[in-house]
C-alpha cells in the first residue's frame, strides 16, 4: 500500500511545460502509449470533501509492462489516495480475471500517451487523452511539496479539484462526450474482454 500525493492540472501547454522543465533540470524518464482498463468498484458515494469515497481497479500495459493496481479514494484532496499496484506477466487475462471477478463493475477502456519526468524526488507526468487537451500530474512526498513546485514551475493550466471520478464523468466535465470514443474501442474491449473457452 501507498499513498499517491499528486496535483493534476488540466489544460497545460505541451512544449512550454518541456521547455520550463528542462530549464529546471528535470530529466526524461521515459515515453509511454498505455493501453489500460478500468473497473470501477464502488461507486463514488458522499457530496463533501470529507465523507467522498469511490475505489477502481486499473488494469494498464505500455506493452512492456503490465500493472493491475486497485486505487481508493477517501475524500477530496490530493492527500486522499491509496493505491495498491502489482505487476502481471499478461494484460488482457488479467483484464478478463476482473471482469469475472466484478461482473457487474461499469468498465472502460482507452489509451493515452504519456512523457514521464524525475526532478529530485518529484516525478512529473504530461499526458494526452484522447478527444481531451494535454494535462500534467505532479507527484511527491507532500501536499505542500507538489503545490510548491507547481507554484516555482509557472505553468498555466487548471489544477483539478478532484480527478477520481468515473471516466464518463470526467471527459463530461471537460466538455467531451466519451460514449463516442468508448463506440470506437468497443471491438477492442470485445475482443480482449469476451470469455474464452475453457482449456481440454
Amino acid at each position: 500500500m501507498a499513498k499517491e500525493i499528486e496535483l493534476p492540472v488540466y489544460g497545460v501547454d505541451p512544449d512550454a511545460l518541456r521547455k520550463r522543465l528542462e530549464e529546471m533540470g528535470a530529466k526524461l524518464a521515459g515515453k509511454h502509449q498505455f493501453r489500460r482498463f478500468n473497473f470501477q468498484a464502488r461507486e463514488p458515494v458522499g457530496k463533501g470533501n470529507s465523507e467522498y469515497y469511490t475505489k477502481w481497479i486499473r488494469v494498464r500495459t505500455d506493452g512492456s509492462k503490465s500493472t493491475v493496481t486497485l486505487k481508493e479514494q477517501k475524500g477530496k484532496g490530493i492527500e486522499g489516495r491509496t493505491e495498491y499496484e502489482v505487476e502481471v506477466s499478461d494484460f488482457e487475462l488479467t483484464a478478463r480475471i476482473i471482469r469475472r471477478l466484478i461482473p457487474d463493475a461499469a468498465v472502460d477502456y482507452f489509451e493515452n500517451y504519456r512523457e514521464e519526468y524525475s526532478l529530485g524526488e518529484f516525478t512529473i507526468e504530461l499526458d494526452k487523452f484522447p478527444m481531451l487537451e494535454y494535462s500534467m500530474e505532479i507527484e511527491g512526498p507532500s501536499k505542500d511539496a507538489v503545490e510548491g513546485l507547481y507554484a516555482k514551475m509557472g505553468v498555466k493550466g487548471e489544477i483539478e479539484a478532484n480527478k477520481s471520478v468515473p471516466t464518463d464523468e470526467y471527459y463530461r466535465i471537460h466538455g467531451s462526450d466519451y460514449s463516442k470514443l468508448q463506440e470506437g474501442y468497443s471491438s477492442i474491449m470485445s475482443s480482449i474482454l469476451a470469455d474464452r473457452p475453457d482449456p481440454d
